[in-house]
């Protein structure tokens, strides 16, 4: 018998981890730090298996997938319900971490993990109206 829901965290790159967790399980959803390179997922189901950003993911990357849940809301996974979600968080680690770019136009990577206060407010509203189970 195949489980129905598997939720995964924290694969932080390891990708073959990843893919066997999806393993004999209809749906799943990553809640964050899975990758900085998510080609992987081309062969992936987003209509099972979702990604929920973290704060050591690639945002410039991830939401170019339709796996990619977006900035938060509420997920309804079929024959068991509705997960409200919010990704991001602030990182302790953030100046230890690499910035991409040229020496004149730096970017780095993380400067989008947290939502804005509007952003915070708007996920606010939204889970008070429709308080899921």
């Amino acid at each position: 018998m195949e489980n129905h829901l598997r939720i995964i965290g924290d694969i932080h790159g390891e990708r073959n981890v990843y893919l066997d967790y999806l393993q004999g399980v209809e749906y799943t959803v990553q809640i964050g730090d899975l990758d900085l390179d998510y080609e992987f997922l081309l062969d992936v189901s987003p209509d099972n298996h979702r990604i929920l950003a973290g704060n050591h993911d690639n945002y410039d990357q991830v939401s170019k997938f339709s796996h990619f849940l977006g900035d938060f809301g509420v997920y309804e996974v079929p024959e068991f319900g509705e997960i409200f979600f919010v990704r991001g968080g602030w990182s302790i680690d953030y100046k230890a971490r690499p910035s991409v770019g040229t020496r004149r136009r730096k970017k780095d990577l993380w400067e989008e993990e947290e939502l804005t206060i509007q952003q915070c407010s708007e996920a606010y509203d939204l889970y008070q109206e429709v308080k899921p189970k």
